[in-house]
């Protein structure tokens, strides 16, 4: 289970306090999902970085797995964060000296499971992704739409309790947009993960089970 409890940001600039985000309260059970939405600058991006531990909030608390994020000591989030939480980029972020595999493989191999048993769950994920026929391509020899599955593959690996992914879609044309957020949705199914996902885009908003916006710093159900 996620729980975002009475969260608050606040961004001081020496003048003036923004009120990013006021007194946020989520909950959502395994398998479920959740579209994050509302106007640039709203705060979805800082929603996405606190639950995940990315950035810390000024007041709140955030539980994953009944475990309490603002308990664990650095090292410890960052154990949580590889075995817990998969974190999705509008910009995937993958490491263009590694190719398909490589790229899937790291959070596997930085836990340390064995080569044999990273080679069989990385070609499975392949697979599912459509990519068997570049799997050892470079990441600058795919296109932006394969880029992205490798950046979903490489979330999902390690069958985190949690997916964030912040405007996975964003760089892509609409038919690219509908067939990856429809594979995520659909991977996250199969690992009853649950997934939050901030987006502007209507038609993927309605792919998931609840939707909420920000507007002010608050949520507002939708």
């Amino acid at each position: 289970m996620f729980v975002c409890k009475n969260i608050n940001k606040v961004f001081d600039d020496g003048q003036n306090k923004n009120h990013i985000l006021k007194n946020i309260n989520i909950e959502l059970k395994e398998g479920e999902s959740l579209a994050v939405t509302g106007a640039s600058g709203s705060g979805k991006s800082t929603l996405l970085h606190i639950a995940s531990g990315l950035e810390d909030a000024c007041s709140g608390e955030i539980i994953i797995d009944n475990i309490k994020m603002s308990q664990l000591k650095d090292y410890e989030q960052s154990k949580f964060r590889l075995e817990k939480i998969g974190f999705i980029y509008q910009f995937h972020h993958l490491i263009k000296e590694l190719n398909v595999f490589e790229n899937i493989s790291l959070p596997l191999l930085l836990q340390n499971m064995k080569k044999d048993e990273v080679f069989g769950y990385v070609n499975d994920i392949i697979d599912k992704i459509g990519l068997s026929k570049r799997k050892y391509f470079q990441i600058d020899k795919l296109s932006g739409g394969e880029r992205q599955r490798v950046a979903i593959a490489r979330a999902i690996i390690n069958k985190p309790k949690i997916i964030f992914a912040d405007e996975p879609t964003g760089n892509l044309d609409n038919k690219n947009a509908k067939n990856i957020f429809s594979l995520l949705n659909d991977l996250a199914k199969i690992n009853n993960t649950i997934l939050m996902v901030a987006t502007h885009d209507d038609q993927l908003t309605q792919m998931l089970d609840k939707k909420i916006a920000i507007i002010s710093g608050e949520i507002k159900s939708l």
